[in-house]
């Protein structure tokens, strides 16, 4: 049987990062970058990135960091197609926005660590059903068939993710090295946001860890 949805694409990506550290005082440093992806599908995306640490006591270690971050959709995600999908319309790239804080204390071997998170994913790519007249339009077009007894399908930017959560973590060494020792925990929540509302991702875990 002839393939369905069959296409060729050529193209050319680019991307390009830039770095730049910078020791403020022996106690606070900084950290700074950006990356430019291009890809002649969509915009030219920029992921920024900042992190500063101090050192204010003896042992003792603040961090903070904001950072981005992007997945450019697949070619069969904006260019597939078939007897019963549409092609995709401006799919855009998914972006993840996150921020983290964390205070960290090392008592000669052993290490305690505590922070706190949160992450924003927009834009994210779901396969979803269309609507029926947009179905029956395209399937009066030729573009699809079977419209009204089987689902007609196309990739959109449907949802937006939301999580925030704190993680904390023990770990050293005991008997000069020869034992060594780590427990770590974190607790999150996330929730989806899509046209019809906001609802909890019962699927995320909300506590995990390892010892």
């Amino acid at each position: 049987l002839p393939a369905s949805g069959k296409f060729s694409r050529g193209t050319a990506l680019v991307g390009a990062y830039a770095q730049q550290t910078f020791q403020a005082t022996p106690s606070l440093a900084f950290n700074g970058g950006a990356r430019l992806d291009y890809d002649p599908r969509f915009s030219p995306v920029v992921s920024p990135r900042i992190a500063a640490s101090l050192n204010p006591w003896k042992g003792g270690t603040l961090k903070t960091s904001y950072s981005e971050a992007f997945r450019a959709p697949s070619f069969e995600e904006t260019d597939g197609y078939g007897r019963y999908r549409l092609v995709a319309q401006a799919l855009k790239p998914e972006r993840v926005r996150s921020v983290e804080a964390s205070i960290e204390q090392r008592m000669g071997p052993h290490r305690l660590l505590f922070g706190v998170f949160r992450s924003w994913w927009s834009d994210l790519v779901e396969d979803e059903v269309v609507t029926g007249k947009e179905a029956f339009d395209a399937s009066r077009a030729g573009e699809v068939v079977g419209a009204g007894v089987i689902a007609i399908r196309r990739f959109v930017n449907a949802s937006d993710v939301d999580n925030y959560g704190i993680n904390g973590g023990y770990d050293g060494s005991l008997l000069e090295g020869r034992l060594k020792y780590g427990i770590q925990a974190t607790g999150a929540l996330a929730s989806a946001r899509t046209a019809a509302g906001t609802t909890p991702l019962t699927v995320s875990p909300r506590v995990f860890g390892n010892a």
